[in-house]
């Protein structure tokens, strides 16, 4: 699932071959389209926040949004991948989509002329087995591709010829299945089935690890996100059925914000950040979920205060750790 730049719309993709645009303000279903195939990758433009694109088996459809209840698509399918499509990526400010297949290929399209989208260079290798997940950074000079135990980070200043700047295997386990960028440009944040959370700084010429990992799911993390304007605001999802918000004012000792998003009966695999900050789940029990962050900020800044306006006689140690884990026990009210 994705948001809109805007916020407005969230986008949820599915085995049956559809795609389907809902009002955030309401929920209401605004418009559906359809692949011949399931659909495993989908992402807005945040340049022009009209286009949309999704992958369907070996495929990239780009649609217009422009009348969000009637999508028109954008010409022809982008032909060419020979294994299907599993994760999309825009970046910003560089007109540039890239997409990551399964047969472990990363290949980076121009759509700065949408009616003639142009194969940028070669397809970069980003997995020896399967890529998973990629991502470009809000400037878009860097590109990260995740996989089959392996992260890798390009530089995009040629897209032409990416320049690989690192791989990183440390701290993480066999499968690495989400990677995402802060919107600050200066944090990397990659997941996987060991259930860990690593974040990397990337603010210089060097890719290094930042603190412990985040751990607060017992199963694989599935998907990662930042919200789109505030670098200390982070989200988890876990195939342990729940989500986790969390704050990263301090990137070496991140704490959880608030207690796990729980209402899934199977495993979230994907979760996103609204520009309102608004939190959208879906998962394999074939539902998506809307979040309200509203009150979140008041447990960073002011954890007492949030346990007396819950409760007038306050937090004891179990409800606190319930509540506002990550934080101190402090007696309230």
């Amino acid at each position: 699932m994705v948001f809109s730049p805007t916020g407005n719309f969230l986008a949820t993709a599915s085995e049956d071959g559809m795609v389907k645009l809902w009002s955030v303000a309401d929920g209401s279903l605004i418009s559906t389209f359809h692949h011949d195939d399931e659909v495993t990758a989908a992402a807005f433009s945040p340049d022009k926040p009209n286009v949309f694109a999704s992958g369907s088996g070996p495929e990239i459809y780009l649609w217009d949004l422009t009348n969000p209840a009637h999508p028109r698509s954008l010409g022809a399918p982008l032909p060419a991948h020979e294994e299907a499509v599993v994760s999309l990526a825009f970046c910003s400010r560089r007109h540039l989509l890239i997409a990551g297949d399964e047969g472990g290929q990363v290949w980076i399209w121009n759509l700065a002329d949408l009616a003639h989208p142009v194969l940028v260079g070669t397809p970069l290798e980003g997995n020896p087995d399967a890529v998973d997940s990629v991502a470009c950074s809000a400037h878009g000079r860097l590109l990260a591709v995740a996989g089959t135990g392996l992260v890798k980070v390009w530089s995009l200043d040629d897209a032409e010829n990416p320049a690989l700047l690192d791989q990183l295997t440390a701290g993480h386990g066999e499968s690495i299945n989400a990677v995402t960028f802060s919107p600050d440009g200066l944090t990397m944040a990659a997941a996987g089935d060991d259930g860990d959370v690593i974040l990397w700084d990337v603010k210089g010429t060097q890719v290094t690890p930042i603190g412990p990992p985040l751990r607060a799911h017992g199963d694989p993390v599935t998907s990662v996100a930042f919200s789109p304007n505030d670098s200390r605001i982070f989200a988890s999802a876990s195939e342990d059925q729940t989500a986790q918000m969390w704050d990263l004012s301090d990137r070496a000792d991140p704490l959880p914000l608030g207690p796990p998003l729980v209402g899934h009966r199977r495993a979230v695999n994907s979760v996103a950040i609204a520009p309102n900050e608004m939190v959208g789940t879906g998962s394999d029990d074939k539902t998506a979920r809307l979040w309200t962050t509203a009150g979140l900020d008041q447990i960073r800044e002011d954890p007492i205060g949030h346990a007396c306006m819950r409760t007038s006689i306050g937090f004891d140690p179990d409800e606190w750790k319930s509540q506002i884990s990550g934080l101190p026990f402090q007696k309230t009210c």
